[in-house]
């Protein structure tokens, strides 16, 4: 019977407990911190809401992708 090839992750990371991926974590949180604190504090005039929208979306694209980065590893 042949081997299994295995997957090899360290283009992710170099191991679970690498700096790097430590490092991500900490992006992680902060990136969840500034949404949140973006949500408690909506655009009150509207000429606001274009910016806030912006910056919105940005964070949580760059949330969704270090999550995906981090759970695939």
């Amino acid at each position: 019977m042949k081997q299994l090839p295995v997957w090899n992750l360290t283009a992710l990371y170099p191991k679970i407990d690498s700096p790097e991926f430590s490092r991500d974590l900490e992006r992680l949180e902060a990136h969840r911190e500034e949404i949140l604190t973006l949500e408690k504090s909506p655009p009150r005039l509207p000429q606001e809401e274009a910016p806030w929208l912006e910056r919105f979306i940005t964070l949580f694209n760059k949330f969704t992708d270090l999550f995906e980065e981090l759970y695939a590893f």
